[in-house]
């Protein structure tokens, strides 16, 4: 009886001491492992420049947006361009049909001057008679587009324009831009000239000069 007892006390013992344990490991407060805060904390110190250098590309991004154009920053533009209304700033007339400067512009040194062609009660060719005056000496340049003699008003590039009719065409001068402004000749019966020039806030200004006296 008493080895029996023994076994009995023995065995409420360890029963007793299987629920303590229990109760100690998974019932008390619950700890990360030194080795996993480690690792968690690489990761967000690795993450962290990475969004700084996000911001920091979207702030450069949004700056460089609402900066100033090279016109009020003092550095040459590398285009001016300027369209023109009826009544046109410098207007002419070549045989039957009246001509007129329609837009300008000035892309490094080409200036290219837009030209509106109404054409009178006939069908005919309208001869490129513009200039570039050069020098003081009044030396001419003939355009470097068109290459031809005549504006090619038909579809198939001929010089034949159809009578009562409207064309935009356009003329280009190889310049040197520091020269500006441009002083253009007609070069109708008339010979008037009309100068060009740029604006400082990147627009063109075609105007017939004032005559003196």
């Amino acid at each position: 009886m008493n080895a029996n007892k023994a076994l009995i006390v023995l065995g409420a013992l360890a029963l007793i001491l299987g629920f303590i344990t229990y109760f100690a490991l998974f019932s008390g407060p619950q700890y990360i492992q030194p080795s996993q805060t480690a690792q968690n904390n690489s990761q967000i110190a690795t993450s962290s420049p990475q969004a700084s250098s996000t911001a920091s590309s979207t702030i450069a991004s949004a700056a460089s947006s609402s900066s100033p154009s090279s016109a009020g920053s003092g550095q040459p533009q590398t285009a001016y361009q300027s369209i023109f209304q009826p009544p046109y700033p410098a207007a002419w007339v070549e045989g039957q049909q009246q001509l007129g400067i329609m837009s300008a512009m000035l892309q490094e040194n080409q200036l290219v001057l837009g030209v509106n062609i109404q054409m009178g009660p006939s069908g005919q060719c309208v001869p490129i008679n513009l200039r570039l005056i050069t020098d003081e000496n009044g030396d001419m340049a003939a355009p470097t587009a068109p290459a031809s003699t005549n504006f090619p008003l038909a579809p198939d590039g001929t010089c034949q324009g159809d009578a009562n009719t409207a064309y935009n065409e356009s003329v280009t001068f190889t310049v040197d831009p520091a020269s500006a402004p441009f002083l253009i000749s007609t070069g109708d019966s008339a010979n008037t000239f009309f100068e060009v020039s740029t604006t400082t806030d990147g627009e063109m200004q075609v105007q017939v000069p004032q005559k003196q006296g």
